[in-house]
């Protein structure tokens, strides 16, 4: 009975000395630390801001068809695959100009490995008005594009703004058929 006893003794002895807990959760938290680590590379290397001037032609809500001429400076931020754009445009119908500011929510979806373009969504809020006089025009926005990176790193890109009026006093003929008719824009970006 008492060689049970020590041969149990003595195993239990020896496992102890094998399992030094020190040493042990030391390296669970240097693998740790590695994995995180990773993770905020693979985030780091998924980020993108940039900052961009944009041209095209546009339309002022109430009117369908872009005839204006539309020059916009803004800045846009992506993180894996969610970002914002912040604007503020320049509209120019001769002696008629209007200023717009737009935030907006963006969605890009997942590219190819090897490629250099990624197409986006975007959805957000629009303000416009004569250079921040009354009356003003309230109207959200959904913004399909495609973004670019060039051989230099910067980005451009080409996207479709579609603007639907839910506040506009802006229209001249000031009646429910035209003061709730989408505007739609279309906008080239240069980043810088």
């Amino acid at each position: 009975m008492k060689k049970y006893f020590l041969i149990i003794g003595f195993c239990i002895l020896s496992v102890g000395s094998f399992a030094d807990g020190d040493i042990v959760f030391d390296q669970m938290k240097k693998n740790d630390q590695k994995e995180v680590q990773k993770k905020e590379d693979i985030s780091a290397k998924n980020k993108t801001s940039f900052n961009y001037f944009r041209v095209g032609p546009g339309a002022i809500p109430g009117y369908a068809i872009p005839l204006y001429p539309t020059l916009g400076f803004g800045r846009r931020v992506q993180n894996n695959n969610h970002g914002y754009d912040i604007s503020i445009d320049v509209h120019s119908a001769l002696l008629i100009n209007w200023i717009s500011l737009k935030g907006e929510y963006m969605f890009f979806f997942p590219k190819a490995t090897q490629s250099n373009h990624q197409y986006y969504l975007g959805s957000g809020i629009n303000y416009e008005s004569f250079f921040f006089f009354t009356p003003s025009s309230i109207s959200l926005e959904v913004t399909p594009g495609i973004q670019y990176k060039r051989k230099s790193g910067r980005y451009n890109f080409i996207q479709l703004d579609i603007s639907n009026p839910i506040y506009n006093p802006l229209s001249v003929e000031y009646n429910a058929l035209k003061k709730n008719v989408p505007g739609i824009g279309l906008s080239f970006g240069f980043g810088f």
